[in-house]
C-alpha cells in the first residue's frame, strides 16, 4: 500500500510529438540537440543546423557565397557556454561560435602542438567550471580557447602535461584548482593549480590518493563529476 502523501499525488500526463523530416526536420540523423535560455531547441544534423520553436524550423546550412555561413553541413557537437555563445563542431574539424542574433558562424583557430592532433577525432568540446572552453583531441592533446585571439591552443591551458603524453580524456574537477588527466597506457595525473605540482603515478608530490589507489588501471575514458563531486569513469587494459 502506498502512502498516503504519494497516494493522494495526482497521475502526471505527458504529451510526446514525433517530429519527423515531414515536419520540417532536414535529415533522421540528429547528433545532439540543446535548449537555450529562449526556449528555442538546436538540432545538429547530418543535413545543417536548425532552431526549432515549438512549431516551426529555421535551417543553417553552407551557403559557398556566404563566409559566414557553417563550413559544412554535418553539425557533429553543440554546446553552451556560461555566456550562452552556441558553440558547434562540424565535420572536418571546424570549431567555432555561431550567432544565435545575427545567424552567422566564427570559426576558431585551431593551434594544438602536436601534429597528430589535426588527424584525430576531437572527442570532447566542453566549458569547465570557471568559464574556460576546451576541445579534447582524442589520444593526444587539449588546448583551451582565447577570446580575445580566438585561438586554441596549449599555451591558454591552465594544467601542465609532460610532452610525451597522449591525453586519452580530461576534466576538470569543479569548485577545485585541480584538473584530471587520462594518459595513454597509464591511468590518472592531477594537476594542483593552488601548489603547481603535476601528479602521477611514481611523482605525486601532492600524495593525491586517486594517484596511488588507481596505479593499476589504464587508459581512462568519459571522466566527467557527478553534482556530489563524484569522479566517473571507465577504462581498459590492453
Amino acid at each position: 500500500q502506498l502512502p498516503a502523501q504519494l497516494a493522494s499525488k495526482p497521475d502526471r500526463t505527458y504529451i510526446f510529438s514525433h517530429i519527423t523530416q515531414a515536419a520540417g526536420l532536414m535529415s533522421n540523423q540528429v547528433n545532439t540537440t540543446l535548449q537555450d535560455e529562449d526556449g528555442f531547441i538546436w538540432i545538429a544534423t547530418s543535413e545543417g543546423l536548425q532552431r526549432y520553436d515549438g512549431t516551426r524550423f529555421t535551417t543553417f546550412r553552407h551557403s559557398p557565397v556566404d563566409p559566414h555561413s557553417l563550413p559544412a553541413n554535418i553539425v557533429v557537437k553543440m554546446m553552451l557556454d556560461r555566456e550562452q555563445n552556441l558553440w558547434l563542431e562540424i565535420l572536418g574539424g571546424h570549431i567555432g561560435v555561431f550567432d544565435r542574433k545575427n545567424f552567422t558562424f566564427r570559426e576558431a583557430v585551431m593551434r594544438p602542438s602536436k601534429v597528430a592532433s589535426l588527424g584525430q577525432q576531437i572527442e570532447k568540446l566542453g566549458c569547465d567550471d570557471e568559464g574556460k572552453v576546451f576541445v579534447h583531441y582524442g589520444g593526444t592533446e587539449v588546448v583551451t580557447w582565447n577570446k580575445i585571439t580566438n585561438e586554441f591552443t596549449p599555451a591558454n591551458n591552465t594544467f601542465k602535461q609532460l610532452d610525451e603524453w597522449k591525453i586519452t580524456d580530461y576534466a576538470k574537477q569543479p569548485g577545485a584548482k585541480k584538473y584530471w588527466l587520462g594518459i595513454l597506457g597509464g591511468s590518472f595525473a592531477i594537476y594542483n593549480a593552488v601548489t603547481r605540482h603535476l601528479n602521477y603515478t611514481g611523482h605525486n608530490i601532492d600524495q593525491e590518493p586517486a594517484i596511488d589507489y588507481y596505479n593499476k588501471i589504464e587508459n581512462v575514458l568519459h571522466m566527467f563529476f557527478d553534482s556530489k563531486g563524484r569522479l566517473w569513469f571507465i577504462s581498459w587494459n590492453v
